[in-house]
């Protein structure tokens, strides 16, 4: 079943999403389904959502949600774990990552205010498996006074998303004063849909260039080709 089917289906706990992230969610987490896949939902509420990942998922996924209301844990549908904790704590959240971690995926479906939204990416998105999925839900309030959002607000999680654009291509870049780090290595996309970000996790080496020539080319334009391939790597000085 896909994830919208699974959610049409369910009349178990109180769940919501925004109509359109059935298809976001789709596209990046159906790879998972029928695995072991290690989720991590922050923003349990009445348990509703993580129930609606345990279906969707299947039998071998593992679960977990983290909430700072502690009724929530009398929330947990059976099979999942509820953490009670802020998710801005770091000791709280390294507890769980040294227990269960590392997580395949984390969905931020939190406080949704800015900085427990960037706090909360900086601690776990270095800590998912290596082709793992970072997905901040409901990033819309970036632009939503009530959660410490503005338009192009210096201090929004989308501002602070905006700017990692620029180190994802921080291999291309030819400031000398910038260069790849961490974040450029691991880090394959970003993706921005209308309120919601997903970040995709894997090792990235530095670009090359490639070029294939058949029987038809001459020697002369291989060389040519070689000599254009050698320019689109060049950094002019």
């Amino acid at each position: 079943m896909t994830l919208r089917e699974c959610f049409d289906a369910h009349r178990g706990r109180l769940a919501g999403k925004v109509d359109h992230f059935f298809d976001v969610y789709e596209k990046h987490l159906a790879r998972f389904c029928g695995t072991d896949v290690r989720v991590l939902e922050i923003g349990v509420d009445r348990g509703g959502s993580l129930e609606l990942w345990q279906k969707y998922f299947g039998a071998e996924a593992a679960v977990h949600g983290v909430d700072i209301n502690p009724e929530a844990a009398g929330f947990a549908p059976a099979g999942c774990k509820v953490h009670i904790g802020s998710q801005v704590d770091q000791e709280f959240i390294q507890a769980i990552l040294d227990e269960h971690g590392p997580f395949d995926v984390v969905i931020d479906d939190g406080s949704h205010l800015m900085p427990h939204q960037i706090q909360t990416f900086e601690m776990l998105y270095p800590t998912l498996s290596e082709d793992g999925l970072y997905i901040c839900e409901d990033a819309f309030t970036s632009y939503w006074q009530e959660y410490g959002g503005k338009l192009r607000g210096a201090d929004t999680f989308m501002e602070y998303a905006k700017a990692l654009v620029d180190d994802l291509h921080a291999f291309w870049i030819l400031d000398e004063d910038y260069s790849p780090g961490p974040f450029t290595r691991m880090t394959e996309a970003i993706h921005f849909y209308s309120g919601a970000v997903v970040f995709q996790r894997k090792a990235v080496v530095e670009p090359v260039y490639v070029l294939r020539a058949g029987e038809t080319c001459s020697s002369v334009e291989i060389a040519e080709l070689k000599r254009i391939a050698a320019r689109q790597l060049e950094k002019p000085v």
